[in-house]
């Protein structure tokens, strides 16, 4: 991020980092990971709509914060942009169990 700010691959990357620690309870604070991990997300789909890597991690973050409905449609979007993101299918069943 320090070399190329709008670099939507190291945005997503920073946003797997916090959403890995919201998500993996590694932090006090996971709320706060998970908010700065959308909000990076956000960022990342403004500049690359397509980019499927930000649909499933922000799919995640919303599956993880109580927007299943949500979340699946953007895993169900990065599967659309990238049909071999196994993990995309696993977030929807997740999703639909109802068990987070």
């Amino acid at each position: 991020m320090a070399i190329n700010p709008r670099s939507v691959g190291a945005m997503v990357g920073l946003a797997r980092v916090d959403a890995g620690v919201g998500l993996g309870c590694f932090a006090d604070d996971r709320r706060a990971h998970l908010a700065a991990a959308e909000a990076t997300l956000v960022k990342a789909l403004s500049l690359a709509p397509n980019y499927a890597g930000a649909h499933l991690v922000l799919g995640a973050v919303q599956i993880h914060t109580n927007r299943a409905a949500q979340g699946m449609a953007e895993s169900k979007r990065a599967l659309a942009l990238d049909h071999n993101l196994a993990s995309a299918h696993a977030q929807i069943g997740l999703a639909k169990s109802g068990r987070r």
